[in-house]
């Protein structure tokens, strides 16, 4: 870059000296040898710090999102026979896809009620699949614990295991959204 400053301080000082008036001719002697003005070396500005990235939590560690603490316990990427057995075979995922378990817990901290129905963890793939949400999938729970939709005052918490189905073989991360909120990251 301080080549390309120079270059071009050269240019503009060459560029300058060819154009005086036409009537008028520069005048030079034989003997004078102009020398390409002193270039003084300047600093680049420095870039402005880039944003700390923000470390995701790990399942297990409960994060805050809005007025909620959500904790998911525990994540079954592939619970297909699970799923099946808890159905007696009723359940079954489309091609390419699998059935997922979320065990998580969900607990309200605002003021009044509040409906853990709009509380949304998402999960994302990795690679260019298909994002699955909390709340999207119909099937069979295995056991008895199924996370239901729950309206609470706070202090109160609901656990439980979600069902999800997402594109077969993958691996990915989950972003717990509670209202507008940005999302907070949670990775297995």
């Amino acid at each position: 870059m301080k080549r390309t400053l120079a270059a071009a301080a050269i240019a503009l000082l060459a560029l300058t000296g060819c154009s005086s008036d036409p009537e008028e001719a520069p005048e030079t002697s034989e003997t004078e040898v102009t020398t390409p003005a002193e270039t003084t070396e300047t600093e680049e500005p420095e870039a402005e710090p880039a944003e700390p990235e923000v470390e995701a939590a790990k399942i297990g560690t409960p994060v805050v999102a809005g007025d909620w603490e959500v904790t998911i316990n525990s994540w079954t990427a592939d619970a297909d026979a699970a799923v099946l057995e808890a159905s007696g075979g009723v359940d079954v995922p489309d091609e390419g896809k699998q059935f997922a378990v979320m065990n998580v817990t969900m607990k309200y901290n605002g003021e009044g009620t509040g409906d853990n129905a709009n509380v949304q963890i998402l999960y994302v793939p990795d690679s260019d699949g298909v994002a699955a949400g909390l709340w999207e999938a119909f099937g069979t729970t295995p056991g008895e614990n199924k996370l239901t939709y729950e309206t609470l005052t706070p202090g109160g918490e609901v656990t439980g295991d979600a069902l999800y189905l997402i594109d077969a073989d993958t691996t990915g991360t989950f972003e717990v959204y509670a209202g507008n909120e940005e999302p907070v990251v949670v990775t297995p």
